[in-house]
């Protein structure tokens, strides 16, 4: 007797099984012919693979305002209809909840020299499709140039391969110009003692007023009053402005 197909999914036949056996059946008399499969579960590679995530700065910011900044992120896995499988955590691990990743070196983020650019490399990731989405994408002091930045994109991750995903901003910083003027609105006035307040009404920037206009730069957004301390000799005072 022996056994032809001796397969099961998941599983190998082990050396120790009888897939053949004989038996001599005699006149009036019962023979048995025994077989017996011994099995061990096959042991199953993951499909993994490596997956980069990149993320770079343009304009005139800094190392330490990116990192002040606190720039988030997503690393969402999909399945071919885009519905969520998970999420990785800064460990690359995978979850079910929604979990943010901040660049910077706490989360396993390494910058380039100039700080500018930052990646972090999960090794071994579940081989398919993950979204890499930007979820804050504020630097105070500067304006996001959206049409020059790149705030999502995807990634298919195949086992055994590499994957790189790239983000990208790029940034205007944040100016302002201030004229003190005579009632014509064409000269400008010296020595008027001029503030920037805040909100809070913390001074933000401090100037004499000159023959050029002051340019303040790196201001977050908001909402700002211009207030005169000291009029030019021969001049009120002017009252307060607000400015956004």
């Amino acid at each position: 007797v022996t056994e032809t197909n001796s397969l099961i999914d998941g599983y190998k036949l082990k050396d120790s099984s009888t897939t053949e056996a004989t038996a001599t059946v005699e006149d009036g008399k019962e023979a048995t012919a025994e077989i017996t499969d011994e099995y061990e579960k096959e042991a199953v590679e993951e499909e993994t693979g490596k997956l980069t995530v990149t993320k770079s700065f343009g304009g005139d910011v800094t190392k330490e305002e990116i990192e002040e900044g606190a720039i988030t992120i997503t690393v969402k896995k999909v399945d071919e209809e885009g519905n969520t499988l998970g999420y990785l955590d800064k460990d690359g691990k995978l979850v079910s909840e929604e979990t943010t990743l901040t660049i910077g070196e706490a989360d396993g983020f390494n910058p380039s020299e100039d700080g500018k650019t930052w990646t972090k490399e999960f090794e071994k990731v579940e081989a398919g499709t993950y979204e890499i989405e930007e979820k804050n994408s504020t630097l105070p002091g500067y304006t996001l140039v959206t049409e020059k930045s790149t705030t999502k994109t995807d990634a298919t991750v195949k086992a055994g391969g590499e994957e790189t995903a790239e983000l990208n901003n790029e940034y205007q910083i944040n100016t302002v110009s201030i004229s003190k003027v005579d009632a014509t609105g064409q000269e400008e006035l010296e020595g008027a003692k001029i503030q920037i307040l805040d909100s809070e009404g913390n001074i933000k920037e401090e100037w004499t007023s000159a023959k050029e206009p002051h340019v303040v730069k790196g201001l977050a957004a908001g909402t700002y009053t211009l207030h005169e301390v000291t009029a030019p000799d021969g001049y009120e005072v002017a009252a307060d402005t607000d400015f956004t």
